[in-house]
């Protein structure tokens, strides 16, 4: 109260006792912002409404529907890249596929990072395939890098994997497991290790040549004595899925035409009866495979198989050659005797193997696991149309290559003295009938 009648007793003029209060408290308002009683409230001083609101209001509608096309949920998860690869890996190849050309922020982002999306999606969904079937051995499945990167040490934009290489990864992993099933359901079981031998089988019969097969096998950290014996069971495993012990044919005719083809494919449709379900389909293949007309049909079409394909895929570059090409049922033997492993011991082991358990004495049921197969697993757009893992993916440009081979580039151990059992392709009835040998 003293304060109040001391500041009453001032200067004679009028204070406002509530100021006078306010500034012995030491509290200094504002007092211009709060005396707006008299003056008029501009829109821009007002609060502001809901942002979405005023952005839909006239000239900002366009800014606004620009502002909502953006914020779908791929563009969304293109601020996290490391979110985005890792949802590539658990979509499907046509869903990848369909998913990198419709959506630009999808895209953008796995150019960004080509390289590395595609050999974690690799590795996620075949995991033994990408570790086979590396991306370098493969030039027409690679492609520039689209960010531009460059080799190191030198201006060269480096090639990187593409989703073609991926698919091929992803069909290898897919036709080996199938080819194993249907032998599991037939009672053929394999060891655990045999889908990895089966794939580095399929990587040697990539190789278009003769000498590069053989110098493949060679290496004995690639190809591990195990490797060499699981290949070779397997073949027993399918001699006696291709012959009846009552009915016959015992011939190893099929087993060798498949074997020659250019890849596993032609023998998972065989062992799926989706192709090769009649003798003509066979004889057909073995004509193209190695058959020599006699004088007065050359020229001349056989089984619908143009005379210039026939005879033809045996030699190298797939019928481009002059020599030979050597079947896995020739290399196995030969590289087993150059190591000393005595397979031939193994026969009748390889033969019992699988049926029953060695210590109870018991058949052996078939699993679950061995007789998976993946029929409708993605799809027939995860399938290539005519066969692109095998006619595309070649370790050699087959057709810039020089076929003018001599004799001297055969490698050591030359078969010519074995061309009558490496021709005997076809079934023995076929070449009985034609009345002549097939070499």
């Amino acid at each position: 109260m003293d304060i109040i009648n001391d500041m009453n007793e001032g200067d004679g003029e009028d204070e406002d006792p509530s100021k006078a209060e306010i500034d012995g408290c030491g509290i200094q308002p504002n007092l211009d912002r709060l005396d707006l009683a008299d003056q008029d409230i501009t829109t821009s001083e007002l609060p502001r409404p809901c942002k979405r609101r005023l952005i839909c209001k006239g000239k900002n509608r366009q800014r606004y529907a620009e502002h909502r096309q953006v914020q779908d949920f791929f563009g969304s998860l293109s601020q996290s890249p490391e979110l985005l690869m890792e949802i590539a890996q658990f979509l499907s190849i046509p869903d990848l596929i369909s998913l990198y050309a419709i959506s630009k922020a999808f895209h953008e982002t796995v150019n960004g990072h080509m390289s590395h999306i595609m050999i974690s999606c690799a590795a996620f969904k075949a995991p033994e395939a990408s570790r086979i079937f590396i991306f370098n051995f493969y030039e027409s499945l690679c492609t520039p890098d689209p960010v531009g990167r460059f080799l190191a040490g030198t201006e060269d934009v480096r090639r990187v994997p593409s989703l073609r290489w991926l698919q091929m990864v992803t069909y290898r992993q897919k036709v080996v497991r199938d080819i194993l099933a249907c032998m599991a359901r037939e009672g053929h079981r394999m060891p655990k290790t045999m889908p990895l031998s089966l794939m580095k089988m399929w990587l040697t019969m990539d190789i278009a040549t003769s000498a590069r097969r053989v110098q493949l096998m060679h290496n004995e950290e690639y190809w591990s004595d195990n490797d060499i014996y699981n290949i070779q069971l397997f073949m027993i495993k399918l001699e006696m899925r291709f012959n009846d012990p009552i009915d016959g044919p015992a011939d190893d005719g099929l087993k060798k035409l498949m074997l020659g083809q250019r890849s596993l494919t032609p023998l998972w449709k065989l062992l799926k009866r989706t192709a090769y379900t009649s003798p003509l389909e066979i004889i057909q293949c073995a004509v193209r495979y190695s058959y020599e007309p006699r004088i007065e049909h050359e020229g001349l079409p056989i089984f619908g198989i143009a005379p210039e394909d026939i005879g033809k895929g045996h030699l190298e570059g797939w019928g481009l050659g002059k020599i030979h090409l050597y079947r896995m049922d020739e290399l196995i033997p030969r590289e087993a005797c150059r190591r000393y492993l005595n397979l031939d011991k193994h026969m009748m082991n390889m033969m019992l193997w699988g049926y029953v358990d060695p210590v109870t004495k018991e058949n052996i049921a078939v699993s679950e696991e061995e007789m998976y197969m993946s029929d409708d697993e993605d799809g027939k757009a995860n399938m290539p149309e005519t066969d692109t893992e095998s006619e595309d993916a070649s370790m050699m440009d087959v057709d810039g290559a020089d076929w003018e081979t001599d004799d001297d580039d055969m490698p050591n151990g030359s078969i010519e003295d074995d061309e009558a059992d490496s021709g005997a392709v076809g079934a023995s009835d076929f070449w009985k009938d034609c009345g002549q040998s097939p070499t």
